[in-house]
């Protein structure tokens, strides 16, 4: 319901990692998408870095409520 709220969307979804879960590198096949990450549920306390993401030579950490946006074509895992 949330999803089919926004107009002109045209991809979305949720994810649910289970703890201690890894996504391997990878990266996206085409040229000018943009990945934008929206933290509902972080574990752990903040600063924590339980979750974290890496994209190309930087780390991030997730924050409840805060946007990750990067380049897809970027390696990132």
């Amino acid at each position: 319901e949330l999803i089919t709220g926004i107009p002109d969307i045209t991809t979305a979804f949720f994810s649910i990692l289970h703890p201690r879960m890894h996504i391997p590198p990878h990266r996206g096949p085409f040229h000018g998408v943009l990945r934008c990450h929206l933290a509902l549920i972080v574990p752990g306390r903040v600063g924590d870095a339980l979750c974290r993401i890496r994209v190309a030579d930087e780390v991030r950490t997730w924050q409840e409520g805060k946007v990750l946006l990067f380049d897809d074509t970027f390696w990132h895992e």
